[in-house]
């Protein structure tokens, strides 16, 4: 009979496997509930969920990288992508999974000033005969930004 430090150790690992396990329980059973109402997500939706269950349920295991590496694979996403969806699993549950718009679609991400710049700049390039390439463009802003670093 074990006695003395060791049997607490022993007692504290034995909650710690039990309280893993109540919460891999808990996650199935969310995913569970969740997939009876996936017919209604789009199917790339449907893929993750799928794929997450398997890497939650293979989770602790020696397979498990295998697994995300698979799981990458299938989905057409990185290895770190994959990682990032487990995560927004369990931080945000189904939501985490649904790609998001970004709020600045369709917007310049550049200053007016900067955009007005890069337009003259192509523009006065490309008159008559001259031919300017959008490299050479790129040079010229990078140059300029060079010059208000200075300053």
């Amino acid at each position: 009979m074990v006695e003395g430090p060791d049997k607490e150790r022993g007692a504290c690992s034995a909650e710690k496997m039990a309280r893993r396990e109540n919460r891999l329980r808990e996650e199935e059973i969310e995913a569970g509930e969740i997939l009876r109402e996936v017919e209604l997500l789009p199917r790339e939706v449907q893929q993750r969920i799928e794929m997450i269950q398997r890497l939650l349920a293979a989770q602790g295991t020696e397979h498990y990288g295998t697994m995300q590496r698979l799981a990458a694979e299938k989905l057409g996403i990185s290895l770190r992508s994959v990682q990032r969806l487990v995560k927004a699993w369990r931080e945000q549950g189904l939501w985490g999974l649904v790609k998001q718009r970004r709020r600045d679609r369709g917007e310049a991400r550049i200053s007016e000033e900067w955009q007005e710049f890069i337009e003259r700049t192509y523009r006065e390039g490309n008159r008559g005969s001259r031919q300017m390439s959008c490299a050479q463009v790129a040079v010229r802003v990078k140059v300029r930004g060079h010059a208000i670093i200075r300053c």
